[in-house]
C-alpha cells in the first residue's frame, strides 16, 4: 500500500513538473475591426475577380487597420507575387516569418517565392 501511494505521488509530482513546459499558451489576440473585415472582404472579392490591384490596394487598407495582422501580409505577399513584384513579395513574408516564425502559410509562401528564384537552399 505504501508503494502505490509513493507511485502516486512520485507521479503527480512528475505531470505538474512536466506541464507548465510543455504549454505555451499563446495571447488571444483581440479581433479585427470591423472596417479591416470589411476591407478584407472588398480584397478577397477582387482577388477572386482576378482584379489582383484592386485587391492589393483593399489588403493595404485593411492592414492599415490592423497592422499586426500575419494573415493580410501574407495575403499582400500573394498579391504582389501575382503582380509579377516578387521582391517586394520576397520581402514582406520574410518579415512576417521574422515576426512570427511559426506561421505556416507565410513559410509555404517563402518555399514557393525562394524555389521560383532558384534559391531552395534558403
Amino acid at each position: 500500500m505504501l508503494l502505490r501511494i509513493i507511485f502516486l505521488l512520485l507521479l503527480i509530482f512528475f505531470t505538474a513538473s512536466c506541464t507548465p513546459e510543455q504549454l505555451k499558451v499563446q495571447k488571444e489576440q483581440p479581433p479585427p475591426s470591423k472596417d479591416a473585415y470589411y476591407l478584407y472582404i472588398l480584397g478577397y472579392n477582387a482577388e477572386k475577380e482576378g482584379k489582383w490591384e484592386d485587391a492589393l490596394a483593399y489588403y493595404n487598407k485593411a492592414l492599415a487597420e490592423d497592422p499586426s495582422s500575419a494573415y493580410l501580409r501574407t495575403q499582400i505577399s500573394y498579391m504582389l507575387l501575382r503582380t509579377g513584384r516578387i521582391t517586394e513579395a520576397t520581402s514582406l513574408a520574410e518579415d512576417v516569418v521574422r515576426t512570427e516564425p511559426d506561421y505556416v502559410p507565410a513559410l509555404l509562401l517563402l518555399k514557393e517565392l525562394y524555389g521560383s528564384k532558384k534559391r531552395p537552399e534558403e
